[in-house]
């Protein structure tokens, strides 16, 4: 009885080692955002470029005290009208992870997870002329797929969680997007709610938030728009946990401060930003977010 006792024990331990080799690595999975969007009252579909990268302070049994990661993300993305007031959208991302510990690499490429997701037009006035205040209220809700592959493995082991292309769950999103406008000048406000689910490794990512707001301000000249906006970003993370038990390394939060360009000619729509962080808290301090940037192609119809 004792021998079987002890290969369980033994066991169970072999496969928790080969389902973590590290705990912490970047943020590369995990909250979603819709950033300041083309023209309310149009359908479009274009292509998003994400780039993040984070420095990861590592423990003992490691061939370097830290490491660098950095996730790319090439995003077909869309939204179409099915009917008035309501905006469907859906995002189809692929990732490039890229993570350097010393003198090796780690390379990930391929279909993140996807996302579809509706929006409710609550309050719009931009139709109106009566006054020079614009408002848009949009309520709505999504889900993430687990489309994305979570169980990559080197050197026998499961690559780290947070480095993967996906993290195999089904998670709820809801976000509230407000922007109110007087004459050029407007704020744009957006909050993020993600409500995670657990994959089949019983490995839950915790919940995340994102409360942004943006001021900008419109330029026209002839048939082109200029949309210049600069604001701040706070994003929250709880703790990730398995089998129940939460990580204590793990969770924090960021205040990120932004700034952007977006421009529109005829039919066409492009965006550049910028975020650099503020004050961050992440993985207990064993993780330092560095600067991000983000472009969109866009054309409506």
């Amino acid at each position: 009885m004792k021998t079987k006792i002890y290969i369980t024990v033994i066991l169970f331990t072999i496969s928790f080692s080969d389902l973590l080799a590290c705990n912490v690595c970047g943020c590369g999975v995990g909250n979603y955002h819709y950033g300041i969007l083309p023209q309310f009252q149009k359908n479009f579909v274009g292509l998003r470029y994400r780039y993040r990268s984070y420095l990861s302070h590592l423990e003992d049994g490691h061939m370097a005290h830290h490491s660098s990661e950095t996730f790319q993300s090439a995003e077909l993305w869309g939204r179409f009208y099915p009917v008035e007031r309501l905006q469907a959208f859906v995002f189809i991302p692929y990732n490039i992870n890229e993570r350097q510990e010393g003198s090796k690499m780690t390379y990930l490429r391929g279909i993140g997870d996807v996302v579809v997701s509706a929006n409710y037009n609550i309050i719009n006035t931009y139709d109106s002329a009566a006054s020079n205040w614009k408002h848009n209220l949009l309520a709505g809700a999504g889900v993430k797929l687990p489309t994305g592959a979570f169980r990559k493995l080197e050197d026998g082991l499961t690559i780290n969680q947070n480095f993967q292309l996906g993290t195999g769950s089904v998670d709820l999103l809801l976000n509230l997007i407000y922007t109110v406008r007087y004459k050029r000048m407007g704020i744009n406000t957006e909050f993020t709610y993600n409500v995670n689910g657990t994959n089949r490794d019983e490995y839950h990512f915790g919940n995340t938030s994102r409360t942004g707001l943006s001021a900008f301000y419109i330029l026209n000249a002839g048939s082109v728009t200029v949309m210049p906006n600069a604001g701040v970003s706070i994003e929250t993370y709880e703790d990730n946990s398995q089998f129940g038990e939460p990580f204590s390394d793990t969770g924090g939060w960021a205040i990120l401060y932004q700034a952007g360009i977006e421009s529109y000619y005829r039919n066409f729509a492009f965006g550049l930003s910028y975020q650099d962080p503020g004050r961050q808290e992440l993985f207990s301090g064993k993780v330092i977010s560095k600067s991000r940037f983000a472009a969109h192609l866009t054309v409506m119809f």
